[in-house]
């Protein structure tokens, strides 16, 4: 079975190199462009690429897989089947309908042996289909930069729901001085939901870590990353005096 594999961050590191482990023949990959990253710019490779580039595996980076010509590449390959994860596009449907096999679209949270398994039994054709009711089916909008941005005025549970959600990329952010900061490694504090005359987003202590007023409650932040700047932990900031007691984030 020639697979074509799309993937591009870390977390698609470990389903790429579980099929290269399991003999299958991984034809191509595909992943993003390299992008330049922290401050000297430099030009990175994709994990995937990495991967690819260690296995000679040939390696495809478009930039979009919409390009006519990078279209009619894949269908030379001719692969059998196409397995994204974490890619980073959304494919167009001659790109997805051209394997004879379909196309798979994995979620990272399934693990790297329910991809195997998977592809295992529909290579030996023992794989069964089961009709996906349409009344059930929903779809989710592209996220964009405002989704990410916290809102302080809800309570602690919501707040660090949203942080989580976006950890690692986009990441959630909101701002200092009008300057963003992504923020990571929330924890609601316990007890603190009756805390009084504070304003959301009001910094309530800056030390092991950066505690945070929410709507109702309160959440304690692990690691920030302000603007130009790489990710470190909330004693770093607040020891550069990044941040202080009494500072309102979110304005």
């Amino acid at each position: 079975m020639r697979v074509l594999f799309w993937g591009t961050p870390e977390f698609a590191a470990a389903p790429l190199r579980a099929l290269i482990g399991e003999g299958f023949d991984v034809a191509g990959v595909v992943t993003q462009p390299d992008k330049p990253q922290g401050r000297s710019r430099k030009m990175l490779a994709p994990p995937v690429k990495q991967i690819a580039l260690e296995e000679k595996i040939p390696c495809f980076q478009p930039a979009t897989p919409r390009d006519s010509d990078f279209g009619e590449m894949v269908s030379v390959m001719q692969p059998d089947i196409s397995v994204v994860v974490a890619y980073g596009h959304i494919l167009p449907k001659r790109i997805i309908d051209l394997p004879r096999l379909g196309t798979l679209n994995i979620h990272a949270s399934l693990g790297a042996l329910t991809l195997v398994e998977a592809l295992t039994l529909i290579s030996l054709d023992e794989a069964t289909e089961a009709a996906q009711d349409e009344s059930l089916v929903s779809y989710a909008p592209k996220v964009m930069r405002e989704d990410a941005r916290v809102d302080w005025a809800l309570d602690a549970a919501e707040v660090s729901r949203t942080i989580r959600a976006y950890d690692p990329k986009p990441g959630a952010f909101t701002t200092r001085d009008g300057l963003d900061v992504k923020v990571y490694g929330p924890r609601v504090i316990e007890g603190a939901g009756g805390i009084a005359n504070v304003t959301p987003g009001q910094v309530m202590s800056a030390s092991e870590d950066v505690i945070v007023a929410c709507g109702r409650g309160a959440i304690r932040i692990s690691d920030v990353q302000p603007a130009g700047r790489s990710r470190m932990s909330a004693a770093e900031w607040a020891r550069g005096r990044g941040i202080s007691p009494g500072d309102i984030l979110g304005r």
